[in-house]
């Protein structure tokens, strides 16, 4: 952080007033209120526990090694076995949605396709009362199966809906950050002119209109932007060492705490931070937690894009769905969707009153 100082040229003093009366004092009262604002810009969304001087050193010296150029060791180089690549070709959406999904999965793809995936200004243009203005389209990002039936299953998913983007290598939680660079990599090939794209896990809802609502009300920075559920507190950050799902081993990951990110269930980036990460990507070590890698060591580490909280979008505490309440709520997106729980969401945005309401006489007769 670079310190400012009030300096008067003509006396060359320090924080020197033009007013002879309580200069100290006054002098005293600025210097206290600047370095209180600098303090709570600083640290005010975060509330990490402090630092020895040796782990800060640590701590530099190991973010100036992730930020510098070195030798490629995790390429971005699987094969695309299917395309689809007509998606931005021909339709030139405004935002992408990219859902990384599992081969045997297709109950849930077309529970999405038929619910929020149809929300976009030229087919289902509102929800909630709110008019969608941009043109959106969605896309499944999924591996290969260790079964042939179910390889050939999704080959034949794709020549009806043509909606699917398949990468060559086995589909597993271990490959989820390889997955989403693959995508990555076509949206950089095929996708020139989007502007948003929001990465949801199969079991999110999504209300999209309250989401564009939400991404409207932003300003753009200059650094690239993520949306969604922030983590930035050290019960969220602290790495996890044991030999889980969610385990990184210190090779993979030399520090104790990552840095704030947004969390996976679902989250919106700009487009001009996909670039950043697919070059980027491929000089540091791989890092299976694909949110923590993505949005928190790439784009908010090393490219210094801007995090921030969006209301009512999905995250791990999430409770078990209630689709009238995801309506009435006003909810931006929720984790833990089934696809039968997809459907009544859906069914309850597109009639509220007729859905939801004899629902709630009920319950307040009671």
């Amino acid at each position: 952080m670079k310190i400012v100082q009030f300096h008067n040229m003509k006396n060359n003093t320090i924080c020197a007033i033009p007013w002879r009366s309580n200069k100290l004092l006054y002098c005293a009262y600025v210097l206290a209120v600047f370095w209180f604002f600098m303090y709570n810009m600083e640290y005010s969304s975060h509330t990490y526990t402090k630092q020895t001087a040796e782990e800060v050193q640590r701590e530099t010296s190991i973010w100036k090694y992730y930020s510098l150029p070195k030798n490629v060791v995790n390429p971005i180089n699987g094969k695309f076995l299917i395309m689809n690549t007509y998606i931005c070709e021909r339709d030139d959406p405004y935002m992408l949605v990219i859902v990384p999904s599992k081969p045997d999965h297709i109950r849930i793809r077309n529970a999405i396709r038929k619910t929020y995936g149809t929300l976009s200004r030229d087919k289902n243009s509102y929800a909630n009362n709110l008019k969608i203005e941009h043109i959106v389209r969605i896309i499944f990002v999924i591996g290969k199966s260790n079964n042939n039936s179910i390889d050939n299953a999704t080959d034949t998913e794709n020549d009806i809906f043509k909606d699917i983007l398949k990468v060559d290598m086995i589909d597993s939680y271990q490959n989820l950050t390889r997955k989403m660079l693959h995508a990555f990599k076509w949206i950089n090939l095929y996708c020139a002119n989007v502007t948003y794209i929001l990465k949801a896990d199969e079991d999110v809802f999504v209300n999209i209109a309250m989401l564009l609502k939400q991404l409207k009300q932003n300003k753009p920075y200059y650094k690239g932007n993520i949306f969604g559920h922030i983590f930035n507190t050290d019960d969220h950050l602290q790495v996890q060492r044991e030999n889980t799902k969610w385990g990184v081993k210190f090779n993979e990951y030399p520090l104790d705490k990552y840095p704030s990110y947004a969390q996976g269930t679902s989250y919106t980036l700009t487009r001009n931070l996909i670039d950043k990460i697919v070059n980027t990507s491929q000089f540091l070590p791989y890092l299976h937690i694909e949110d923590v890698f993505i949005t928190g060591i790439i784009s908010n580490k090393i490219h210094g894009a801007q995090l921030v909280q969006l209301n009512g979008t999905s995250n791990w505490g999430d409770s078990k769905p209630v689709p009238c309440y995801f309506v009435q709520s006003g909810r931006t997106a929720q984790t833990l969707m089934t696809h039968k729980l997809m459907y009544a969401t859906w069914q309850a945005m597109q009639s509220y009153n007729e859905t939801c309401q004899p629902k709630e006489s009920q319950i307040a007769a009671r």
